[in-house]
């Protein structure tokens, strides 16, 4: 996530957690309890392939997934590999 937040110079937040002692009011964010999850614009998401896709969709105007219908699941078919 963060090298994808990077090369689209989108300003970001990292909270760093210990997984093996997460705090419960984490359940409230995520309730899987896993990483990586992203808050913008008052939604919450988690699992990476729903994230890179939703970041290649929201700012596609940085040009880093091919324009159309396959252009995010493109950049998730690499980050995959």
């Amino acid at each position: 996530m963060r090298w994808l937040l990077e090369e689209m110079a989108v300003p970001y937040e990292v909270v760093l957690m210990n997984r093996q002692a997460m705090p419960e009011k984490y359940a409230e964010i995520n309730p899987l309890m896993c990483v990586p999850t992203l808050e913008f614009d008052g939604k919450t998401m988690f699992e990476s392939t729903a994230i890179l896709a939703f970041l290649a969709d929201r700012f596609a105007e940085k040009g880093l997934a091919p324009p159309g219908i396959f252009g995010s699941t493109s950049l998730v078919a690499v980050a995959d590999i």
